[in-house]
């Protein structure tokens, strides 16, 4: 795809497709947010981490326990912030017609949205267990995340549809009044005479 085409469609294209894609990008840079404040505090940079009163919440706490420095030999926040990075171009990786040139790319995107859930749902089950307390950087990179999930499902569908059936193309019903996408399989050769 040439790239000022590109950027027309990032920028400009009303398909639900890209609404959706763009709504995984906002709420994966609202995670990336969360991660960026804990790293800061993990790597002494902020001494204090900001924190909302509680007795649930105890960011400094959940975020400066061993464990939370135990993978990789860093901070999780930082592991997070690359993840997420992953995640973020995946997101914003070709057009709106993506599915059909290289349908691999929704499929990684949901798959790598779903396990960015499981692993922010794990990290915030061990929060509670461990420390009886949240994060609430944790909890709003979770609650993101969560969200961002549904939002890749169809067009990772969408995506495992063509690369296990490539002799049917998927047309999508859309409608003015709704923001959905009906796929229907029909046959490449059956319409000719339309």
């Amino acid at each position: 795809m040439r790239p000022a085409r590109l950027s027309e469609e990032l920028r400009f294209s009303h398909e639900p497709v890209l609404r959706r894609r763009r709504g995984i990008a906002l709420l994966t840079l609202l995670s990336m947010g969360g991660m960026a404040a804990v790293s800061l505090f993990q790597l002494g940079i902020l001494r204090d981490l900001p924190d909302v009163r509680g007795d649930i919440f105890d960011a400094e706490s959940v975020d400066a326990a061993p464990e939370a420095y135990g993978r990789l030999s860093m901070p999780d926040g930082v592991i997070g912030l690359g993840s997420y990075a992953v995640t973020l171009a995946l997101a914003a990786a070709d057009g709106e017609r993506r599915v059909a040139r290289r349908p691999w790319l929704p499929i990684l995107l949901g798959a790598k949205t779903a396990l960015d859930a499981v692993e922010a749902v794990r990290l915030t089950v061990a929060q509670w267990r461990d420390h009886r307390a949240f994060s609430l950087y944790g909890l709003l990179a979770t609650g993101a995340t969560l969200t961002a999930l549904p939002l890749a499902i169809p067009e990772a569908w969408e995506g495992l549809k063509r690369l296990t059936h490539p002799g049917q193309r998927n047309v999508l019903l859309r409608s003015r009044d709704f923001d959905f996408n009906l796929p229907l399989a029909e046959s490449v050769g059956s319409h000719q005479g339309m």
